[in-house]
């Protein structure tokens, strides 16, 4: 490996001799090679960070996470009610849990059953200051 290296570096050093002696014909077959790498090796970095910018915008755009805590920091909901919202997505498997801030029919005793009624004080006093 050691070998290889040390003739690629013999061959930089020989383009840069070049220079230095004044010889204006530049010998193509080094400079072209490297011209190609040094492009190629631009073109894929700007094409990461290109995709990259483009993955963090979606993500930044359609985020239900941050849209539900968006909703709760405007309404002055403590952590608590916070927790309790997400367990009631939870319960209901959304995938948009902002829902819970549109659809009072979400919140009725009827659809979520007997195993939120320990927790129906809680939920009454929520969807009251949602929907007042």
């Amino acid at each position: 490996m050691m070998p290889c290296l040390l003739a690629s570096f013999d061959m930089y050093r020989s383009v840069s001799d070049w220079f230095r002696a004044g010889k204006s014909p530049l010998d193509w077959q080094y400079v072209l090679p490297t011209l190609s790498a040094l492009t190629i090796i631009f073109l894929i970095a700007t094409w990461l960070t290109l995709r990259w910018l483009r993955l963090r915008e979606r993500r930044t755009l359609n985020s239900p996470a941050k849209l539900l805590a968006e909703l709760c920091a405007a309404h002055g909901l403590l952590r608590r009610q916070r927790q309790l919202l997400a367990a009631l997505a939870r319960h209901y498997n959304l995938a948009q849990p902002a829902m819970l801030f549109v659809e009072p029919a979400l919140w009725g005793a009827e659809k979520l059953g007997p195993t939120w009624n320990r927790r129906r004080g809680e939920l009454d006093e929520l969807r009251g200051r949602l929907f007042a």
